[in-house]
C-alpha cells in the first residue's frame, strides 16, 4: 500500500508524484485534492486547507506548462456523475477565493 508521497520537479519541466514507487498523475492528484476538500469538515479543517494549498500549487504549475493535461483530467472527473461534479465544484469555489490569480472557474468549466 502506498502511504508516503514525494513530489519531484526538475527544471520546471517535469513533475512526478511517487507513492513508494507507485507513480500517479499530478494533474489527477490536484483535482482529487479539490474533490476531497469538500468532504473534510470539523476537526479536518486544517487538512482541508492543506489540500487546497496543494491543489493551488500543482494547478498553477500545470496551467503555465501543461494546461491540456489538467483539462483532460477535468473532463474525465466531471463526466463521472453529479456527485463527483458537485464535490469538486465546492473545492473549485474555495480555490477561486483562496487563489483568484489562477482563474480556475474560468479555466475549468463545469458541464
Amino acid at each position: 500500500m502506498c502511504k508516503s508521497a514525494c513530489l519531484h520537479v526538475e527544471n520546471d519541466k517535469h513533475m512526478l508524484i511517487s507513492y513508494f514507487g507507485c507513480h500517479i498523475s499530478p494533474t489527477r492528484t490536484a483535482l482529487h485534492k479539490l474533490l476531497i476538500y469538500g468532504e473534510r469538515s470539523g476537526s479536518f479543517t486544517q487538512k482541508a486547507n492543506k489540500d487546497l494549498a496543494q491543489a493551488a500549487a500543482l494547478l498553477s504549475w500545470f496551467k503555465l506548462y501543461r494546461p491540456w493535461e489538467v483539462e483532460e483530467a477535468w473532463q474525465d472527473m466531471v463526466g463521472r456523475g453529479k456527485g463527483w461534479a458537485s464535490r469538486v465544484e465546492h473545492g473549485m469555489k474555495a480555490l477561486e477565493q483562496s487563489a483568484p490569480e489562477l482563474g480556475v472557474m474560468d479555466w475549468l468549466k463545469s458541464p
